[in-house]
């Protein structure tokens, strides 16, 4: 499992406040612009694709959690946050191309 996951989780667990913008930012803040954003284009998903990879940060690659979960799970988080930042490009393109 590579260890910038956790070093990059740990970073922004560190202070109280970058993790209740980032929860607030990804549950609140980033739906609700993309509703707004997504009239005929995919840019509010893209937003929100981002606001979930904070998300998976913050909840799945935790510190604390390196010591409680097994290799094969670290691995299936690792591949999801994987494929949800290919996701993002690929949705900014879909969004610019659409007719």
């Amino acid at each position: 499992m590579p260890d910038w996951y956790y070093a990059f989780a740990a970073r922004i667990a560190h202070d109280k406040l970058v993790v209740i913008t980032c929860l607030v930012f990804g549950l609140i803040v980033a739906p609700l612009i993309g509703l707004s954003l997504d009239h005929g284009r995919l840019y509010g998903l893209a937003l929100m694709e981002v606001a979930w990879l904070l998300m998976v940060m913050l909840m799945k690659f935790h510190p604390e959690r390196r010591a409680k979960a097994g290799a094969a799970e670290d691995w299936f988080w690792a591949l999801l946050l994987d494929f949800l930042a290919l996701g993002v490009p690929f949705t900014l393109y879909l969004a610019a191309t659409k007719a």
